[in-house]
């Protein structure tokens, strides 16, 4: 009886697994990195995975017996597949092949993963006090990364996405029954231009969506296949799963998780066991990582609400980035309206096609039309509710994206129940068509936008056809970024036994060229337990690099000079990232304990007019004739005439560039193009530059001028002719 019993719990598992759709199959990877987390007390990274593994495919089996009371329909029809999944799969495709370099991807969002997948986010060998968001996302993106490559390892987002469409299929079955109609209707709902500007990056906003809708669903299921004791834990698990993915996700579940309450209190339903068992569900999600932080930081939240935990790590002060969100009390009630007005403050694209007005909108119509669809005034109250918490907090558009899905659905189900109500008035039908008409004037701005712009700036197939087919040629072998440098950049990556982090856009790239050494974060709150001077006296005998920006190079020694370190070389560092298109134009600095060899890099000063002194030669043939706004690369071979040595880096660096004048010597484009060093131009020696320019649109005879500059300073010839010149006739 015992083996029976076994072999049909073995049947049961089975069948579960068979019947996997693409929510229960993402799901997988979530709980992956979950219990990997869970594992950072293992020291061994082999055995940490064999135990994350074994224990996560457990914990998904536990899973799939659940969840199977709430998915919904299972079964994906062609059509759905055809309105819904392929256009969602083109927008994406259509950026695939460029690599992405947004921002805070290259500022931590790399590091974060690599580090917390390879052991723990901080390991004993680093020391990172730096911005540190739970790493949960970023691990399950970098598992997609490892398989997949750099390029393709940003379907993570896709399926999220696609998980995203079949959970909103499920809840608005609940309330249409033509599929056709459903699935425009999905395709409207996803059609918000923040979706797509991350769908291609490493960004992590998106992994929480389908999780989160998924709970509107099981919200709204009236006959669950579970008692309501289950439900409560279940909808808890996933609360606490869709918060640990962002912080900031917590404005979303507790509205939803208080409705839930709040619905089976007033069914004369709610038991204190469901109270009890929610923190602890809550938490399951949560604490691998916030303990971690607690134990490490002082800080369960580290940095966030410093000013309430007083971790000695960072300032007490609550982190809150000012440019965004509103300013005063007055406007934090009114932010949801005014942040459709006002996109230079609702992020750094500056572009919103006003999705979030039109669920402020859809609320009162909502409530007049409640009778057609009962799940109208919950949702309606979770937005509300949500709307309110995230003025109050941060007013930051990419933090709302879950305020775009919702307000989108409450707005497509007003039409719908507007329609039913008044469709033999002719005032109703005339206020349902403007509403559409508003729908589609947001989808084709969020389509506008969305072709437009992304985290990356990077182009669409539309925007670029040969760098799209180019680029594609490096799908699947983009696993190493070793692999795209060149034989001097490898060789010196050989070399290096240490990085320190000094400036932004820069970790990420340090951890992607050589993961394998001690990572110290030099830039921000200064450890106050001499955990940064011990890292310096540690790997004081190896190689201590850093990488940064040539416009960072001035801020960077003065964050090396607080820690008496000094720069020992400099050169220029062409990074080719993950292509040979896409090209990171950084300095790699070595770094020394001895302060005292940084004096000859002291780039903060202007060089005297002495140093002016220039000869300037074009190494590949200037054409005599183009054609108007045509992009040239050029080469020109620069020696330094004077006795005075010339800066590669800083903001007073000396850089090469041009000027278009009439023939008459009139300038008609001042500063066009730039050049830089390879390396400081010591007196008498040359180097070959590159230099980009662009031709004038407007047909004519042109005199071309190149010339040297010290940023910030002067052109070397402004007291004198162009060191360089040539007469060339644009058609």
């Amino acid at each position: 009886m015992e083996v029976d019993g076994i072999g049909l719990r073995i049947k049961a598992a089975l069948l579960r697994i068979k019947g996997i759709d693409i929510g229960s199959a993402l799901m997988y990877f979530y709980l992956l990195a979950l219990v990997r987390q869970m594992m950072w007390l293992v020291p061994n990274d082999i055995a940490a995975w064999i135990c994350t593994v074994l224990l996560a495919s457990i914990g998904w089996m536990i899973f799939l017996k659940y969840y199977d009371g709430f998915k919904g329909e299972r079964k994906i029809k062609l059509g759905f597949v055809v309105m819904v999944i392929v256009p969602v799969t083109i927008l994406f495709l259509i950026r695939l092949p460029f690599p992405d370099t947004s921002y805070d991807v290259l500022n931590y969002h790399l590091l974060e993963a690599q580090r917390s997948l390879a052991g723990t986010i901080m390991p004993r060998s680093d020391v990172d006090y730096n911005l540190l968001p739970n790493s949960l996302p970023d691990m399950i993106l970098g598992i997609f990364r490892f398989f997949l490559g750099y390029r393709l390892g940003t379907i993570g987002n896709l399926l999220a996405i696609i998980w995203l469409a079949v959970e909103l299929r499920n809840l608005l079955s609940k309330m249409f029954k033509n599929d056709q109609m459903i699935s425009l209707s999905v395709l409207a709902i996803l059609l918000c231009e923040n979706i797509f500007y991350e769908i291609n990056t490493y960004m992590i906003d998106l992994l929480a969506l389908p999780l989160l809708v998924h709970l509107l669903n099981v919200l709204l299921e009236k006959e669950p296949k579970v008692s309501r004791s289950y439900k409560v834990v279940y909808m808890s698990f996933f609360g606490g799963l869709v918060i640990a993915l962002k912080l900031t996700n917590i404005i979303f579940v507790v509205p939803i998780l208080i409705v839930e309450l709040f619905t089976q209190y007033r069914q004369g339903k709610l038991e204190i066991l469901q109270v009890i068992l929610m923190l602890p569900s809550l938490l399951i999600g949560l604490f691998p990582f916030h303990l971690f932080m607690w134990v490490k930081t002082g800080n369960p939240i580290f940095p966030f609400y410093n000013g309430l935990f007083h971790s000695p790590f960072w300032s007490s002060t609550n982190f809150k980035d000012l440019r965004w969100g509103p300013i005063s009390n007055s406007e934090k009630v009114l932010w949801p309206i005014m942040a459709n007005f006002l996109p230079n403050r609702i992020s750094e694209l500056a572009h919103y096609s006003g999705r979030l007005l039109l669920g402020i909108l859809a609320i009162p119509l909502a409530v007049l039309t409640k009778k057609k669809h009962d799940s109208i005034l919950p949702l309606s109250a979770i937005f509300i509710v949500s709307a309110v918490l995230w003025s109050i907090s941060t007013g930051y558009i990419r933090y709302a994206i879950f305020l775009d899905i919702l307000g989108g659905l409450l707005f497509i189900v007003t039409i719908d129940a507007l329609y039913r109500l008044y469709f033999r008035s002719l005032l109703g039908i005339i206020m349902v068509f403007i509403l559409i008409v508003g729908l589609q004037v947001q989808i084709l701005s969020a389509l506008d936008f969305s072709l437009s712009y992304n985290w990356s700036s990077n182009p669409t197939v539309f925007g670029n056809k040969v760098r799209f087919l180019e680029e594609s040629r490096d799908i699947l072998h983009d696993y190493d970024l070793t692999s795209f440098q060149s034989a001097s950049n490898r060789h010196v990556l050989r070399t290096v036994g240490a990085w320190l982090d000094t400036s932004p856009l820069t970790s990420g790239i340090e951890i992607e060229l050589k993961s394998d050494v001690p990572f110290a974060f030099l830039r921000g709150f200064r450890p106050p337990n001499g955990e940064m001077e011990r890292f310096l006296m540690k790997n004081a005998n190896k190689n201590i690099y850093t990488i940064c920006m040539s416009s960072d190079f001035t801020g960077v020694q003065r964050t090396l000079e607080a820690y008496n370190l000094g720069v020992v070389s400099v050169r220029r560092f062409i990074v080719p990232y993950y292509s040979t298109y896409t090209k990171l134009n950084d300095l790699l600095i070595r770094v020394s304990s001895n302060k005292s060899v940084d004096r000859q890099y002291s780039y903060g000063a202007a060089l005297p007019k002495a140093a002016d002194r220039v000869s300037i030669t074009a190494i590949t043939p200037v054409p005599r004739e183009v054609t108007h706004g045509q992009a040239l690369e050029l080469s020109f071979k620069v020696k330094n005439a004077s006795n005075i040595a010339w800066p590669m880096a800083g903001d007073k660096r000396v850089d090469i560039g041009d000027h278009w004048l009439t023939g008459t010597g009139k300038v008609v484009i001042h500063d066009d193009g730039r050049g830089q060093l390879l390396k400081d131009l010591e007196p008498g020696k040359d180097q070959v530059i590159d230099l980009d320019i662009k031709t004038p649109e407007v047909p004519g005879k042109y005199i071309l001028q190149v010339d040297m500059v010290q940023e910030g300073v002067r052109w070397f010839s402004d007291k004198g002719p162009a060191p360089f010149q040539t007469t060339i006739v644009v058609h």
